[in-house]
């Protein structure tokens, strides 16, 4: 086709179909992220959960999944300013829980559906609002159609579930990709649980309940597994920690590492927070290697404040959430330049570049 002929082309699509429908040339555009504000993990994928796309986190019981879709919600509210919305399918949002995780309660949107279809129909409503910036499904496996509720328990529905995630993912599609021409970039989390297929005796045996369409859609899927720290110093009988590994099966967006391995607190004491890690060394690390933390003939300087001790950036990064912020999103971006990461191999647990 000719130049002049795909032109004319073009003009009749955007009087059509609307300016946002493309033109001549990719124009590169800098993915947003949704931190979960661990360090580790937010380093690793390189800087969190993308906006405008579709992602999931799944894993094995009491592995992390709902607790760190809680400290995205909460960091939608606080560092965002958006509107965070939990799908809560399984009915079981713990208030509580929430809170400890930094969500302010008062402004979650918060929809228990009764049915798949009505959830499919509140995610899509939702990914529409210009204020949503994070919507959260709790969880695909809970998702139950309409013909399942009504039929006999022992009604063989051969599909039923994976039919409806396909008609989901077809209207998340449609959804993300409208409103990003409207320069609005929801960011959908789809959790998911694991099961067993049965008879395998060669390859992974592991697969996810809703068949495969979600998978090909996500922009970033992480499956997490954790294993509970006790500390009888702190508390008696309930974990303080969970020693978590998050693994990065899929990424469409630059990322820095392909596992992140951190201690999620689970007990809140001295300045830690649920969800925060204590990981001023490997920030520390990643401060000096970047020259952003430089040590001088008077003291240390940081992000242009100079003639500062050591210990008091310390003290500022564990005490104050915004500094804490601040810092980690710095390294964050400077590590996840592409130039800079070519060819380079980074241990995300010391901050340590590794030699080739």
């Amino acid at each position: 086709m000719a130049k002049h002929e795909s032109d004319s082309v073009l003009a009749k699509f955007h009087k059509d179909f609307g300016d946002g429908i493309g033109g001549v040339g990719v124009e590169h555009t800098q993915v947003d992220r949704v931190p979960t504000g661990i360090f580790e993990l937010d380093l690793a994928s390189g800087g969190g959960i993308p906006q405008g796309r579709a992602s999931i986190i799944y894993g094995p019981e009491a592995s992390g999944k709902t607790t760190l879709a809680m400290l995205l919600l909460a960091n939608t509210q606080a560092q965002l300013g958006s509107t965070a919305v939990i799908i809560d399918a399984e009915g079981t949002f713990d208030y509580d829980w929430g809170t400890r995780c930094g969500i302010d309660a008062a402004r979650l949107v918060r929809l228990v559906p009764d049915t798949a279809e009505q959830a499919v129909d509140m995610i899509e409503g939702m990914l529409y609002a210009k204020d949503v910036g994070t919507v959260v499904v709790d969880s695909i496996a809970a998702l139950t159609t309409h013909n399942e509720i009504e039929s006999d328990a022992g009604k063989q529905i051969v599909g039923g579930s994976a039919l409806l995630v396909g008609k989901l993912v077809r209207k998340v599609v449609s959804a993300l990709n409208s409103e990003r021409k409207r320069k609005h970039t929801p960011a959908l989390v789809c959790i998911n649980q694991t099961r067993t297929k049965i008879g395998v005796m060669y390859g992974d045996p592991e697969t996810t309940p809703g068949g495969q369409a979600l998978r090909f859609i996500s922009s970033m899927t992480i499956r997490v597994s954790g294993k509970d720290v006790y500390d009888k110093d702190l508390h008696d009988s309930l974990p303080v920690f969970k020693d978590s590994t998050a693994t990065l099966r899929k990424w469409k967006v630059p990322v820095v590492a392909k596992t992140a391995e951190y201690k999620m607190c689970l007990y809140p004491h001295g300045n830690l927070q649920v969800g925060q890690t204590n990981a001023w060394n490997t920030v520390s690390n990643y401060l000096k290697q970047k020259g952003l933390l430089v040590k001088g003939a008077k003291g240390w300087s940081c992000m242009g404040q100079e003639n500062l001790k050591l210990a008091h950036i310390q003290t500022l990064y564990e005490t104050d959430p915004k500094i804490r912020a601040l810092l980690q999103k710095e390294v964050v971006s400077r590590m996840s330049m592409w130039d800079d990461m070519k060819g380079m191999k980074v241990d995300t647990s010391t901050g340590e570049i590794l030699d080739e």
